[in-house]
């Protein structure tokens, strides 16, 4: 109906991507799909959105407008896939390990390197070497 017509538009507007509500999917940059379907996810109107690598094979400009848009929703409830991606965006985390949540706190306290290293079976050095290589880490 037009009360879902009208909300979509305004989920299209959120993410700064309402000029590509005529456009076909298949016939917009991988970034701008990214967008779509976040966009796509909150017109459910979720009360906690959950995106398991939302910059996957995106060009590195692509990766920081989907990041950009995911921090302003950040407020509202969300959860990342990538820890550097989550230590971006978020005030707190839950990082889940074995189908369960090993921590809960606000990032640069929870994420720690060893923590991570622990999380992932990887070493601290590596961990530390990731996140310093990334913006925001």
């Amino acid at each position: 109906g037009e009360a879902d017509r009208q909300l979509a538009r305004r989920c299209l507007a959120m993410m700064g991507i309402k000029h590509l509500a005529p456009r076909i999917y298949t016939a917009i940059s991988g970034g701008e799909r990214q967008l779509a379907l976040v966009a796509r996810a909150l017109v459910q109107e979720p009360r906690l959105l959950v995106m398991d690598e939302p910059t996957a094979s995106l060009d590195f400009g692509n990766q920081i407008r989907v990041l950009e848009h995911v921090e302003r929703l950040s407020a509202g409830g969300m959860a990342a896939h990538r820890p550097e991606h989550a230590l971006r965006v978020a005030d707190r985390i839950a990082p889940l390990g074995r189908g369960h949540m090993v921590a809960v706190g606000a990032p640069r306290e929870t994420a720690t390197p060893a923590a991570l290293a622990a999380l992932y079976g990887v070493s601290e050095q590596a961990v530390a070497a990731c996140l310093h290589a990334t913006p925001g880490g």
